[in-house]
Protein backbone atom coordinates (compact mmCIF):
# COMPACT_ATOMS: atom_id res chain seq x y z
CA UNK A 1 0.00 0.00 0.00
CA UNK A 2 1.13 3.87 -0.88
CA UNK A 3 1.57 6.14 1.46
CA UNK A 4 -0.50 9.63 1.29
CA UNK A 5 2.71 11.23 0.39
CA UNK A 6 3.79 9.05 -2.65
CA UNK A 7 4.07 10.77 -5.54
CA UNK A 8 1.06 8.76 -7.64
CA UNK A 9 -1.22 8.20 -4.75
CA UNK A 10 -3.50 10.37 -6.39
CA UNK A 11 -3.28 8.36 -9.60
CA UNK A 12 -3.77 5.02 -8.00
CA UNK A 13 -7.17 6.51 -6.01
CA UNK A 14 -8.32 7.39 -8.95
CA UNK A 15 -7.55 3.94 -11.06
CA UNK A 16 -9.38 1.79 -7.66
CA UNK A 17 -12.67 4.41 -8.24
CA UNK A 18 -12.79 3.83 -11.76
CA UNK A 19 -12.43 0.04 -11.74
CA UNK A 20 -15.61 0.58 -8.81
CA UNK A 21 -17.24 2.17 -11.28
CA UNK A 22 -16.86 -0.28 -14.03
CA UNK A 23 -17.31 -3.19 -11.77
CA UNK A 24 -20.93 -1.83 -10.57
CA UNK A 25 -22.02 0.24 -13.30
CA UNK A 26 -21.07 -2.01 -16.71
CA UNK A 27 -19.85 -5.52 -15.46
CA UNK A 28 -24.07 -5.76 -14.43
CA UNK A 29 -25.11 -5.38 -18.13
CA UNK A 30 -23.18 -8.42 -19.29
CA UNK A 31 -25.67 -10.63 -17.87
CA UNK A 32 -28.19 -8.76 -19.48
CA UNK A 33 -26.17 -9.47 -23.03
CA UNK A 34 -26.25 -13.27 -21.83
CA UNK A 35 -30.12 -13.23 -21.24
CA UNK A 36 -30.62 -11.52 -24.64
CA UNK A 37 -28.39 -13.84 -26.34
CA UNK A 38 -29.62 -17.02 -24.92
CA UNK A 39 -33.29 -15.94 -25.81
CA UNK A 40 -32.14 -15.54 -29.71
CA UNK A 41 -35.09 -13.30 -30.60
CA UNK A 42 -35.01 -12.86 -34.70
CA UNK A 43 -37.63 -10.04 -34.65
CA UNK A 44 -35.23 -7.68 -36.00
CA UNK A 45 -33.85 -9.18 -38.53
CA UNK A 46 -36.90 -11.11 -39.57
CA UNK A 47 -38.06 -7.64 -40.94
CA UNK A 48 -38.53 -8.03 -44.62
CA UNK A 49 -35.82 -5.23 -46.25
CA UNK A 50 -38.50 -3.51 -47.98
CA UNK A 51 -39.70 -2.66 -44.54
CA UNK A 52 -36.44 -0.54 -44.21
CA UNK A 53 -36.51 1.46 -46.97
Amino acid sequence: ELGEDHYDANFFKGKIASSKFYIMNVVPEVFGFERAMKVADTSAIDIAEDCLL
